[in-house]
């Protein structure tokens, strides 16, 4: 029985998060809105978002039904959900302050972050709905609570558990039918990378207390990963007997772990661990980017031509270049220089095939809107033109002789590639995608020929396009494998598509290096003959090196 000192603190506790809560707007500007409602939600989403407020319609109370029995607990509250378009990150979260709800932000996934589902926000949705079910699991006292104070009357949210319970149910239920980040090879490869390395952290740096590299992924990848081990180790019936403890309990979550399970949390920890494959690595030659171990940092989107190479430094918010002939072999290192600073918010950037450019992906702070500048390699300076509601793009000279931007545009869940008159700023052809399918990483192949990675549903493919003839072509890969980046390289009479690729079901092998060579004349003279019977070939990595391989 809880006596009345700790009432009173849920109380008071309660009401400093109600009174402190405060919401930014969901759009940026008056809407018409619109209201679906279904069992136990009501959709709410302005007109852009209907397919996806329809798509959610269909499938939501099935979800809450399902979650309800996996977790042995009843439907007794109704959500509202809002769906908003005028974010361009994909992300969503559900919230009890000052009451139930989850809101979704409705757009398309990166490669790097969420390309994991089938139905992206229908299963964002799914990951926020588990949230609400688990942290709303309650008993008659706290649910009588809940009725006079609110809905965050909830101790598993406020006092006894981390992040890492948190967000180790929603990703594990996430991934329970071959989709979510535990079946995709790319988000479990910190694990194995830190068992490869004997840097397996602990059950306690792994709930979200962690300040340095990399803070926000462990909670969730480690998190989801122990919590479907115990689930598998000791079934779901323990499961639930856990949730209903710490959603009734001012104990810690070590100890509500031993109650339930009989045995002490860094002890199961252990065994978690120790379940974890490594794959055999194969040794290589390495060299530095810097001499100085004291700038070492995080090394993305790199890109290259025959002279020089480029990369963005998360950590420093910067631009960095080398020339492969400022390499200094008796101290086995590269001399580098700073291009330029920008902000955190750079998502992709991509080289020029004539080197003129570097093509710099953003989202604005202020609107959370994707933009893409251009960097003068030339002048060292970015251009002053934005092409505002793009992703990854690049630079294509079409059969017209016109440049353009080619780049991914996002309208609410759906894909668009765009091609933009580079003088101009005019849009001229556009491509569409359907609902589940997206482009990623457009790259120029000459001969007015755009490549780009393809997702359709939990397919990925390299798929090529001629705007100007409205021709198509897949490359015949694996079914099996999933892909990051794609970067191409040019010799006197081929082009290289470099990719970064990993088995689509984690096996304990890590991301490798891969690559598609193919005559970029011929594919132009087979699309205008309508002729698809052209050679190229496709060479994949068959060992792993440690770090795997990205951006190749």
């Amino acid at each position: 029985m809880f006596n009345k000192k700790f009432l009173l603190f849920v109380i008071l506790l309660t009401l400093v998060f109600s009174a402190g809560y405060t919401q930014t707007s969901l759009y940026k500007s008056p809407k018409k809105l619109f209201v679906i409602t279904t069992k136990y939600f009501d959709i709410i989403f302005p007109q852009e978002s209907t397919e996806s407020a329809n798509l959610l319609a269909q499938k939501a109370d099935d979800m809450y039904l399902e979650i309800c029995e996996k977790l042995d607990s009843s439907p007794y509250f109704r959500i509202p959900v809002v769906i908003t378009p005028e974010i361009d990150t994909l992300n969503a979260y559900y919230t009890s302050f000052p009451y139930n709800r989850i809101v979704l932000y409705d757009t398309s996934p990166t490669a790097s972050s969420l390309a994991v589902f089938s139905e992206t926000l229908v299963n964002v949705f799914y990951h926020e709905l588990v949230h609400a079910v688990s942290l709303q699991k309650k008993n008659s006292f706290f649910k009588f609570l809940s009725s006079v104070f609110g809905d965050s009357v909830s101790t598993s949210q406020m006092i006894t558990l981390p992040t890492s319970f948190i967000e180790g149910v929603t990703v594990s239920f996430e991934s329970a039918k071959n989709e979510g980040r535990l079946n995709d090879s790319y988000a479990t490869h910190i694990i194995t990378q830190a068992k490869l390395e004997n840097k397996f952290p602990t059950w306690k740096e792994a709930t979200g207390v962690r300040d340095v590299y990399p803070t926000g992924t462990l909670p969730y990848i480690f998190g989801g990963a122990f919590h479907y081990y115990i689930q598998n180790r000791f079934g779901m019936e323990k499961y639930v007997e856990f949730w209903e403890k710490a959603n009734a309990s001012v104990l810690s979550e070590a100890l509500i772990f031993k109650k339930v399970y009989g045995y002490k949390l860094n002890e199961v920890w252990t065994d978690f661990e120790n379940s974890i494959s490594v794959p055999k690595i194969n040794e290589v030659k390495s060299v530095s980017i810097d001499k100085s171990k004291k700038n070492i940092g995080r090394y993305f989107y790199l890109c290259s031509d025959d002279k020089n190479f480029y990369w963005y430094d998360k950590s420093k918010s910067s631009i960095f270049y080398s020339s492969f002939e400022n390499f200094n072999s008796e101290k086995n290192y590269y001399q580098t220089k700073k291009l330029v600073r920008l902000d955190s918010s750079l998502t992709s950037m991509s080289l020029t095939s004539d080197s003129k450019y570097l093509v710099i992906s953003q989202v604005d702070t202020n609107s959370e809107k994707n933009f893409v500048r251009l960097f003068n390699l030339q002048t060292k300076k970015l251009e002053n033109q934005k092409f505002k509601n793009l992703r990854e793009s690049c630079v294509v000279k079409l059969q017209d002789g016109i440049e353009y931007l080619a780049g991914i545009k996002t309208d609410s869940s759906k894909n668009y590639l765009i091609f933009y008159d580079l003088v101009t700023g005019q849009e001229k052809f556009c491509k569409e995608f359907d609902l589940h399918t997206q482009a990623f990483y457009p790259v120029d192949v000459k001969n007015g020929i755009v490549a780009y990675l393809k997702k359709e549903k939990m397919n990925w493919s390299i798929e090529v396009y001629n705007p100007i003839l409205e021709k198509t072509f897949q490359f015949d890969l694996p079914k099996e494998l999933i892909f990051n980046s794609l970067t191409p390289t040019f010799t006197e009479n081929s082009v290289r598509l470099n990719f970064s690729c990993a088995n689509k079901i984690p096996d304990g092998t890590l991301p490798r290096l891969g690559f598609v060579e193919f005559s970029s004349n011929e594919i132009f003279e087979n699309l205008c003959q309508n002729k698809t019977d052209f050679s190229y070939s496709v060479t994949l990595q068959k060992d792993d090196i440690s770090g795997g391989v990205y951006f190749p």
